[in-house]
């Protein structure tokens, strides 16, 4: 599971995506947390974070869904944005 959120969201509660990723014991759960993003930005325009959620979306699905094999770490990379993204996946919350 993929989940992305925004640390500025008030729609979705940061507390309620924390909840469900580590609630995910079926498999390796993956949290992506875009500081100072709201609800919408990281779906809308070109700007950080958008592109980021779109590369890191496309990586995860070509891995887990299309099974496609994937160099080790590149969602990871994808991600990985000083003070506009982090990743964690199966692991403590950020």
């Amino acid at each position: 599971m993929l989940f992305i959120q925004g640390t500025a969201d008030t729609w979705n509660p940061s507390a309620a995506s924390r909840q469900l990723y580590t609630a995910d014991t079926t498999g390796t759960p993956y949290y992506l947390q875009l500081f100072g993003a709201d609800h919408f930005s990281p779906y809308e325009g070109v700007r950080a974070p958008e592109p980021i959620v779109e590369r890191v979306t496309i990586d995860f699905l070509d891995h887990y869904l299309a099974g496609r094999e994937s160099k080790p770490g590149i969602i990871r990379r994808a991600a990985r944005v000083p003070g506009i993204s982090e990743l964690v996946s199966g692991g403590p919350m950020p």
